[in-house]
This record gives structure tokens, sequence and C-alpha cells, in this order.
């Protein structure tokens, strides 16, 4: 049973409790409901893999298994294996309670339990682990699909739109509206589920909210600023790490003063030849080192580095540059494409997830400290800037840009 109730999203013992369910009736709803969003879940999935045009074997294998879970406990009665499971359990920690501490049955006895315990504490962990990479997933495809503006809840592309006449765009969004509004109106008239048939009407009041932000070509040129203003907020919210500076991290060559005048940071020019790399949005990438920045590890008392590059593309037609820091050897991953153990996930982690608009444009709240790239427990690379915390290694280097932009418009001001 565990196998069915954990591919519809819950488990037995949230279907048993009396919080959730009272009697066989409610029991089952709750059933029908989970089955229901896990499938919405998995064919959502599916249709981001048909975009990507990715093998849909496995996919198929979730939606065919996940109805065979629904049609095998759907109608299963209360059990009292169950109930008597948790009353022995209960029975058990009472009496581990009371127990004197003393005996090597006893110590046996706690030893399992503590092993118990430490085994459920684990597979929650797996279950968080496996809930935050749906999210990731869901928000990567919501993203992709539009799904959380007025044109994905309209099935339009305001790429689309820009491409007609204001006459003839205003015309295909009301149409679109149109046809949706008298789907999703059928689809509520049929519905006898009352829960349904309110989300259903949430849907409907969604899709004319939706036509209402760009019914027009002023609309849709309000709505377009508002959506930047958002993303702008967005990556801020999510990839600022300034709060992390730490002065103390670096130290002085005489280390004496405390003042941030005195902590110091050495950037030395470093200039290398241009560097192109082929990456998914054709953005025509080029790379080149500009500088080197050194400073003392307040703990090794040593040396450390963070390389400054100058990132030029193609953007729409439009050359854009910027500045960023990481400690990634771009060197190393050009001409290294042609040795036998090189890693191309790894490359392709760099040049199209650091290296991308949203990272570079994150850079910018970090004084142009992109991060880095990092694998975790099971393999898969990705940005260090996304992590709630960065390493203390990170934090060094993040220090360390922070410190050599203020010297540098301290300098610039005439102040040194």
């Amino acid at each position: 049973m565990k196998d069915c109730y954990e591919i519809l999203g819950t488990s037995i013992k949230t279907v048993y409790s009396m919080e959730i369910c009272k009697d066989e009736a409610e029991r089952n709803s709750y059933i029908e409901q989970c089955y229901k969003r896990r499938k919405k879940i998995l064919e959502a999935k599916k249709d981001y893999m048909i975009e990507k045009k990715e093998s849909l074997e496995g996919i198929e294998r979730k939606i065919k298994g996940c109805k065979e879970a629904y049609e095998h406990i759907k109608n299963e009665p209360l059990r009292e294996k169950y109930n008597k499971t948790i009353a022995e359990k209960v029975k058990a920690e009472e009496w581990i309670a009371t127990i004197g501490n003393t005996g090597s049955g006893f110590r046996k006895l706690k030893s399992r339990h503590e092993e118990v315990k430490e085994k459920m504490k684990k597979t929650e962990e797996e279950k968080n682990l496996q809930r935050n990479k749906y999210n990731e997933f869901r928000e990567k495809y919501q993203q992709e699909k539009g799904e959380r503006t007025a044109y994905g809840n309209l099935n339009l592309h305001p790429e689309t739109l820009e491409r007609m006449t204001e006459q003839a765009a205003d015309k295909k969004v009301k149409n679109a509206k149109e046809i949706l509004v008298n789907l999703a109106q059928e689809e509520f008239e049929k519905e006898k589920n009352i829960p349904e048939k309110t989300e259903i009407a949430l849907k409907i009041n969604t899709i004319k909210k939706s036509y209402e932000e760009v019914a027009t070509a002023t609309k849709r040129e309000e709505y377009k600023q508002q959506l930047t203003k958002e993303k702008v907020q967005r990556i801020k919210n999510k990839y600022c790490h300034t709060e992390e500076y730490n002065p103390d991290l670096i130290r002085t060559s005489q280390g004496k003063e405390d003042s941030i005048q005195n902590k110091k940071t050495v950037r030395k020019p470093e200039i290398s030849r241009i560097i192109d790399f082929n990456d998914k949005e054709n953005r025509n990438l080029r790379i080149r080192k500009k500088a080197v920045i050194g400073f003392l590890d307040a703990a090794a008392s040593k040396i450390q580095k963070v390389y400054e590059y100058e990132v030029k593309r193609i953007i729409d037609g439009v050359e854009k540059v910027d500045i960023v820091y990481t400690d990634i050897s771009m060197v190393e991953l050009h001409f290294g494409q042609d040795a036998k153990n090189f890693d191309k996930e790894y490359y392709d982690s760099v040049i199209n997830k650091l290296f991308s608009e949203e990272m570079i444009e994150a850079s910018k709240y970090n004084e142009g400290y992109i991060g880095g790239i990092k694998k975790d427990e099971e393999g898969q690379y990705h940005t260090t800037l996304g992590d709630d915390k960065l390493s203390i290694k990170e934090q060094k280097m993040l220090t360390a840009v922070i410190i050599q932009k203020q010297k540098e418009k301290e300098e610039e001001r005439g102040e040194r």
C-alpha cells in the first residue's frame, strides 16, 4: 500500500488521520483529489518534455502507474490493521518512557527505537528533497510556458502579438479570451463536483482578468513594463547575497587596522584573448579575462584569487557587455573540449547557466560577483548564487569583490 499512496503524493498516515478523513466518503474524496492533482502535474511535465523533444517512455509509465495506484486504493475501507499498528506504537513508546534506564534489554530496545526514528527522519528528508526538486521543475516549466503571465493564461506569446498590427493583435487577444471562456463555461456546466466547479469559476475569472491586462497596445506596453519590474525584483530577491559581505574574512598585510579602507585587495590586469563559446541561446558569447583580484585569507594566511571577466554577447541584434567575477577558468573550458576526460555537463552548466542572462543580471546585485557552479549529491550541476547562503570560500570572494569596488569608487572620487 505504501507505494500506491506515495505515487499519489500523500501517505497512508495522512490519509487515515482524523484531521483529514473522519469517514470513508471523506477519505475517498481526498484520495480522488490527490489523484487529480498528481495526474495534472504529470501531464504538465509530459507537455514540457514534448516541447523539449525528450523521451516520453518514463513519464507515460508514471501516468499509467498513477492511475493504477488510484484504482487500487480508491475504495479501500478503513483498515483495522493500520489502527492496530498505531495503537501498538503508542503503547511501546509509553512503556519505553516509564521503564527504568537499566538493563541490556532496555538498551537494545531503546537503540532499536532510535534507529527507527532516524530512518523515519531520513525518509522525511528524502521526501523534502523530492518536493524541492518538483518545485524547481514547476517554476522552470511555468516560466518557460508563460503560465504566470496574462499571455500564458490566454495561450498567447507577446512576441507574436508584437509582429502584428495593433488592430490585428487586439482582435487576436479578444478571440483567445472568448474561446477559452466558452470552453471553460461548458466544462463548468457539465461538472457536478462543487470543488471542481469552484476551480473552473476561478479559471474563468483569471482569463477575463488576463484579457483586461493586455487587451490593447497601451495596456500591453504597461504590462510589459510591469513584468520587467517584477522580474528584476524576483532576481534580486533570489540571488542577492550582499548581506553576507564580511570584511573580517579578509586580513590586511599589517593585520592591525579594522577599517574597510585598510583591508587590502589587489587588482592586477591580466588581459587574455577573447574566447568564443557556443551557447543554447545563440548569443555569440565572447568572454575575456581582464584582471585578477588577490586578497589575504584571514583564516589560512595565504593569497586567494577571484577573476574578472568581460562578457560580450548579442541580444536581439544589440551587443551587450558586462563585467563579472568568478573563479571559473574559461581557458580550460575552451581548450579542454577535445580532452579525454572533458566534462560536457560542466561546460554546459557554466556557459548556459552561470553565464545566462538571468545570472548576469543577478551579478549586478552582488557588485558583479556571479558565483560559481557546484555539483549536488545526485551529480547535477547548479549555480551557487541560487543557494540560500554562499559557502565560506565564496563569501570571501564576494567580500573581496565588494572591497575592490569600494576602493575603485573612492579613487574615482579622489579620496585616495
